[in-house]
This record gives C-alpha cells, sequence and structure tokens, in this order.
C-alpha cells in the first residue's frame, strides 16, 4: 500500500512538473537537463526513493536520502536529499512572458434555453498527502509583575478591661506595750511642834469595834507571751480540697484566756492558685474568734529567689475546764501541688495570755 502511495505521488509531482515545464519553446529547459534532473535521486538503497510536495520548503526531518521535494506554492524544486539535508532548490517558474495581443471580441451568442434538470456533479478527486506538522512556536515571555496592593487600615482599637477586684484588708497592728507609770506626788509640809500639855488621867478602855468589809480582787494583767517556731510541713495534693495541718502549737491553760498571731509562708512554683487556711482547736474550748489573710507574691530568701503564699491568722480563744491547744489547716482548692509542685509551709506563732476577752 504505501508503494502505490509513493507511486502515485510521484504520478501526481511528474504531471506538476510537466505543466509547469509547459512554458513558450524560448525558454523550455533541454530534455538532457530534466532526465539528469529525474535521475539523479537514485541511492543504493532498497527503499525506493520518491517525489514529495508541499506548500512550504521541507524540513531537514522530511524524506529520505535520495528523495525530492517540490513547494507547490513557491515552485521550486529540491533534491535529491543528501547526508547533509535538502540542497539548494531549483526554481521551475520561467520568466514573465510577453503580453499577446488582444484577440477578436466574439459574437454574442444566442440566449440558452433555460433547462429544468441539472448537470451531474463530477468525481471528486483525491485528496492530497497531510503536510508535514509545524515547529512549535517559542514560549512568551513572562508578563511583569502586577504593583503591590494598598496597605490596610487599621483595626478599631478594643474595649478598656474591666477594673480589678479590691485587694484583701492587711492584717490588724499588735498590741501596743502598756504606758509608764506617773511620777510620785511631792510630800507636804511638816506641822509645827506642839506644846507638850500635862499628863491626863488614865481613861478606861473602850469596846472593839467591827471589822470592816473585805476589798474587791483586781483584774488579772496581761502575761505570759509566747514567741513559738512551727516546724514546716508539706502540702502534696492532686485532688481539690485536699488540707493538711500543722504540729499542734504550745499548749493552753484551762481556765484561760488568750490572743493569739500566727504567720506562715508556703514556697511553690505554682502561681496563680487558690488556696485557704482554718483553725483547729483541742477539747473544751469556750470560745474562739480569729481572722485570715493570704497573700502571694515573690521573696529573696537565703540567697535565692523563691515564689510564696503568706498566711495570717489573728484571733482570740477562751479555754474550757481542760487544757488545749491550736493547729494551722491549710487547704489546696484546686489540687496543684502534686510532684515537684508541692508546697512547703513553715512559721511562727505569738501567744499572749490576757486576762479576759469581750
Amino acid at each position: 500500500m504505501k508503494n502505490a502511495r509513493s507511486f502515485f505521488s510521484a504520478t501526481v509531482i511528474l504531471v506538476i512538473l510537466i505543466n509547469a515545464l509547459a512554458i513558450p519553446p524560448t525558454y523550455a529547459a533541454p530534455k538532457r537537463q530534466l532526465l539528469r534532473l529525474l535521475m539523479a535521486g537514485r541511492v543504493s538503497n532498497p527503499a525506493p526513493n520518491t517525489i514529495l510536495s508541499g506548500i512550504t520548503a521541507p524540513r531537514s526531518s522530511v524524506g529520505d536520502e535520495g528523495d525530492f521535494y517540490f513547494d507547490t506554492r513557491a515552485v521550486l524544486f529540491y533534491g535529491p536529499k543528501n547526508k547533509s539535508g535538502w540542497s539548494t532548490p531549483i526554481s521551475l517558474r520561467g520568466p514573465k512572458g510577453l503580453t499577446g495581443a488582444k484577440g477578436v471580441d466574439g459574437t454574442a451568442g444566442a440566449d440558452g434555453k433555460s433547462s429544468s434538470s441539472a448537470g451531474s456533479s463530477g468525481v471528486q478527486g483525491i485528496s492530497g498527502p497531510v503536510g508535514p506538522r509545524g515547529e512549535p512556536g517559542t514560549p512568551g515571555s513572562v508578563g511583569p509583575t502586577g504593583p503591590a496592593g494598598a496597605i490596610g487600615s487599621s483595626g478599631i482599637p478594643g474595649f478598656a478591661g474591666t477594673s480589678g477586684a479590691p485587694g484583701i484588708a492587711g492584717a490588724a497592728g499588735a498590741q501596743g506595750p502598756p504606758g509608764s507609770s506617773g511620777s510620785p506626788g511631792s510630800t507636804g509640809a511638816s506641822g509645827g511642834l506642839g506644846l507638850t500639855g500635862s499628863s491626863g488621867s488614865a481613861g478606861a478602855a473602850g469596846a472593839a469595834g467591827p471589822s470592816g468589809p473585805s476589798g474587791a480582787a483586781g483584774a488579772v494583767g496581761p502575761s505570759n507571751v509566747n514567741y513559738i517556731s512551727i516546724p514546716a510541713w508539706t502540702l502534696s495534693t492532686a485532688t481539690g480540697g485536699t488540707s493538711t495541718d500543722s504540729t499542734q502549737i504550745g499548749t493552753l491553760t484551762a481556765l484561760k484566756s488568750y490572743r493569739y498571731s500566727i504567720i506562715l509562708h508556703g514556697v511553690t512554683a505554682v502561681t496563680n492558685a487558690y488556696f485557704g487556711v482554718s483553725m483547729k482547736v483541742g477539747p473544751l474550748v469556750t470560745t474562739t474568734l480569729y481572722e485570715t489573710s493570704i497573700t502571694e507574691g515573690r521573696a529573696y530568701v537565703g540567697a535565692s529567689f523563691v515564689h510564696r503564699y503568706t498566711f495570717i491568722i489573728q484571733g482570740t480563744i477562751v479555754v474550757g475546764s481542760s487544757d488545749t491547744w491550736l493547729k494551722v489547716n491549710v487547704v489546696d482548692g484546686a489540687g496543684v501541688t502534686s510532684g515537684v509542685d508541692s508546697m512547703s509551709i513553715s512559721g511562727q506563732a505569738i501567744v499572749q495570755l490576757v486576762g479576759q476577752v469581750n
């Protein structure tokens, strides 16, 4: 089938060549030159050579060695193709001929009668071969970068935050010492020496008078101020609401009244946590009243910076018929003191015996 197409293509090209070469005798090429042109493409190759055609010049990839190529638009003939490619083409278009003399006008033909039947259609010609595919075009250059966008406007300022809650009131100061005694009054002037009277006669002995009533007992003054160091203990829990107690703080005597002030320091790495503190008392306590305060802060203790919570408790206690004691209870509200975050608590207490608690 391929050989038949090649033969047909060669036949078509030959017909085109013959028609193109049908020029006036003055410009006709010699037959010897035409035969040499047609036979020059033979090579020692078992594949038959052929004559190709197209409407543009042949590319280097078109055709085999020994083939010919005819540019039907430019009327240029290439070949034979060799190892170096296509050679310089030969133009088959002759020089422009002389203008011929104007012919005699023909006589007008008789009016033809209209025919009701149309002529039969001619046979459709054979389609020519598909031309080679054109080389890909060069990619276009990258377009310039567009200008930067405008800067957006500033956002609306946020609302002012609400004021924080008032701080806890500080603890009351300790009671001042008693005032000093007043200076004694000056001694009155001595009376003058009276005259010596004469000795009277001895009188009779009088009866003994009744005993006077006993005076009221005075109030008991303050005494026995004790400064007590509270040993350290540890609060460590992951459960909210868990607490731990200190050791017993002193011994409070039966039927006595006391005023106490306790300061504890809890050292831990936890910040912004919630802790509570309360007092525990032994048996037979008539009344106990106290107030607490808790603060959080940083301190420089023993050449080290620490984070600690300060617990202050102030109160009074009236002891019943038996001796009793005090303890301090510290509670972890959220359970944040477990492991390395445990809290070490220690402090001091001042316990003062007083005459009366109102």
